[in-house]
């Protein structure tokens, strides 16, 4: 848990992040938009992440609260949370490519208390709310076509 969970890191706003992330190695990667720890007071809104390498979001502990989120063709999870964090994200669009998977399973959400899944506190209490995902199968025939990392479509 961050010191101070009202920390002010600044504002990011009206931002398009295009082509990051990258899988340094399986279960080793850099995501779109990592967030360590950010406190409550930050403002982060209007976000674009396109074509990351690894996860288009990902909020590691903190308190922050974020809205209107674009989520855009990820090879990951579009929104991951753990660490602890307990701040609200409003207003997201997922929006993913069935062709487009990176070497762990992609979905629209992930979410752990740690990387060791225990009981430490504090435990992860992500508030996501109005968020519209859309892909990655549009019936069972394209859903069985996918590959096997992909076939847990939006949710896990």
């Amino acid at each position: 848990m961050a010191a101070n969970p009202a920390d002010n890191s600044g504002v990011l706003t009206y931002v398009r992040i295009e082509f990051p992330g990258f899988e340094v190695a399986t279960g080793s990667e850099i995501n779109g938009l990592t967030l360590g720890s950010v406190g409550s007071e930050t403002r982060i809104e209007n976000i674009q992440v396109s074509y990351s390498g690894d996860d288009g979001y990902e909020f590691f502990g903190g308190t922050v609260n974020a809205k209107y989120l674009i989520s855009y063709r990820t090879e990951d999870d579009d929104f991951d949370t753990d660490n602890g964090y307990s701040g609200m994200v409003q207003f997201g669009i997922i929006l993913r490519d069935p062709s487009i998977v990176d070497s762990d399973t992609a979905n629209g959400f992930e979410s752990d208390n740690d990387k060791d899944a225990s009981v430490n506190t504090p435990f992860t209490q992500a508030i996501f709310s109005n968020i519209s995902g859309f892909g990655s199968a549009k019936d069972l025939a394209t859903y069985n076509a996918l590959p096997q990392n992909h076939q847990f479509n939006l949710w896990r």
